[in-house]
C-alpha cells in the first residue's frame, strides 16, 4: 500500500425477512453460550442509542441509522455496530421490542505484518482496545456537535439534519463527505445523498498500541426507507495510506459476533449471491436453527455482503468459531485473518474447518456445539 494510496471497500448489511415464528418461549435461556441474552439484561435500562460508558475524546461521535427497518448505531473509531457500545444494534424490524439486537460486535480490522489496528469492546473477554480513534479536529470540521444523543454523545454529519453539518468561515453549514456520484461521469452530484440518511465520519490509527501507520478511513453509512431497500445498510470504507511509507503485506477484513434470536443455535452458510458470475464467494449469513422453540416472536436472517473490493478480489479468506473461542489479543486476530495454520496462538481445529485452510467449510459450523449437533453454534 503506497503513500497517499487509497482504496475501498464497500460491505452491505443484511436483514431479510423471515416472517413470524411461533409464539413458543420455551427455550432455555441458559445456555452456556448464551451471552447475547445476558447482555441484554445487563444494558436493557440505559437510554436507547446512548454510549454505555463516557469516552474523553470530544472527537468522537455515533450516527444513528435508523431510516428504514433495519436499524443500528455506528461510531467513528472503527466499531461498526456493538450492543455492548450502544443501542440499537441491528435492531429489526421496526415494531418488535428493544430484546430483538442482533449485533454483538463487529469491528473493521487492517492487519500490518502480524499488527492488527482495531478498536474491540467485549466485557465476555475482558477485551477492550480502541487503535482507530475519530480524527482530530472531527468535531467542528465534520460534524457540528449541536446535536446529540440522549447521553450528551454528539451525533455526525447526516445527510437529512443540516444540525448536524459542521460550518464554514462564514456560519453556513456544509456537508463534509460525499455526494452520490452520477454513475455515467463518476463525479459528484452536488446537493443530492444516496440514501435517505447518509452519515459521514472519518478515523485513524492514531491510538493504535504499536505505533500509527498512517491509515486514515473515510467511512459513509447509508440508511435508506424506500421500500426494496429499508431492510438493509451500506457502508463505504475507503482506506488512504497517508504516510511517507509503502507497506506490505496488509489484509483487510472484519470480525463479527453477530446473534440470532440470543440462543446458540444458528446456521451459517457462505456463498456467492449471484451464482453465475465468475469469483469467489461473497456473502455470509445467518439464521436461527430452532425459531419455534426461541425467545423472538419474529427472526430473521442476518447476513454480510462484499460488494467492493480492491482488484474485484472479493473474500480471500473466511473463518468462523464458537463465541467461546474469541479471540482476545493481536496475534489471535492475524492469524485468524491472514489464515496463518503454523501460528503459535490460536488452536488450529478452533478456527480453521475444512480442507481449504483460507475458506472454510460452512456446513461444518452446524455441528459446532457438541451438545445439540445439527444446530450450529
Amino acid at each position: 500500500m503506497k503513500r497517499n494510496k487509497s482504496f475501498r471497500l464497500i460491505p452491505v448489511l443484511l436483514l431479510l425477512i423471515l416472517g413470524s415464528q411461533s409464539d413458543g418461549l420455551t427455550q432455555n435461556l441458559f445456555n452456556t453460550r448464551d451471552e447475547g441474552r445476558l447482555v441484554y439484561q445487563k444494558y436493557k435500562n440505559r437510554q436507547a442509542a446512548a454510549l454505555s460508558k463516557g469516552f474523553s475524546k470530544a472527537d468522537r461521535g455515533v450516527g444513528i441509522l435508523d431510516r428504514g427497518e433495519l436499524a443500528n448505531v455506528a461510531g467513528n473509531f472503527g466499531i461498526i455496530s456493538n450492543f455492548h457500545l450502544f443501542s440499537p444494534a441491528f435492531h429489526w424490524p421496526s415494531w418488535a421490542d428493544d430484546t430483538h439486537q442482533y449485533c454483538f460486535g463487529l469491528e473493521l480490522l487492517v492487519g500490518v505484518k502480524g499488527d492488527v489496528v482495531t478498536s474491540i469492546h467485549d466485557p465476555a473477554t475482558v477485551a477492550e482496545n480502541f487503535d482507530w480513534e475519530a480524527a482530530d479536529g472531527s468535531l467542528g470540521n465534520l460534524f457540528s456537535g449541536n446535536v446529540t444523543v440522549p447521553d450528551g454523545t454528539p451525533q455526525l454529519a447526516s445527510s437529512d439534519n443540516p444540525d448536524t453539518w459542521p460550518l464554514d468561515g462564514s456560519g453556513n453549514p456544509f456537508w463534509p463527505g460525499i455526494f452520490r456520484l452520477n454513475p455515467e461521469t463518476g463525479a459528484q452530484v452536488s446537493g443530492e445523498f444516496v440514501s435517505e440518511r447518509d452519515v459521514y465520519a472519518e478515523f485513524t490509527d492514531q491510538n493504535n498500541i504499536n505505533g500509527p501507520y498512517g491509515l486514515k478511513v473515510l467511512q459513509t453509512a447509508y440508511s435508506f426507507s424506500r421500500s426494496y431497500a429499508r431492510n438493509f445498510l451500506i457502508f463505504d470504507f475507503q482506506i488512504i495510506n497517508t504516510s511517507v511509507d509503502t507497506l506490505d503485506s496488509v489484509w483487510v477484513g472484519y470480525m463479527a459476533d453477530f446473534k440470532v434470536d440470543f440462543d446458540a443455535h444458528d446456521h451459517l452458510r457462505f456463498v456467492s449471491l449471484d451464482e453465475g458470475k465468475s469469483g469467489g464467494k461473497d456473502l455470509v449469513y445467518l439464521w436461527d436453527a430452532d425459531p419455534s422453540g426461541g425467545n423472538w416472536d419474529v427472526t430473521g436472517y442476518l447476513g454480510f455482503l462484499s460488494l467492493f473490493t480492491p482488484g474485484n478480489r472479493g473474500i480471500t479468506d473466511f473463518h468462523y468459531f464458537d463465541n467461546i473461542y474469541e479471540p482476545s489479543t493481536n496475534e489471535q486476530v492475524w492469524e485468524i485473518m491472514s489464515s496463518d495454520t503454523l501460528g503459535s496462538h490460536i488452536t488450529r481445529s478452533n478456527y480453521f474447518h475444512g480442507q481449504n485452510y483460507r475458506l472454510d467449510n460452512d456446513s461444518l459450523a452446524d455441528f459446532m456445539d457438541p451438545a445439540n449437533p445439527g444446530l450450529g453454534t
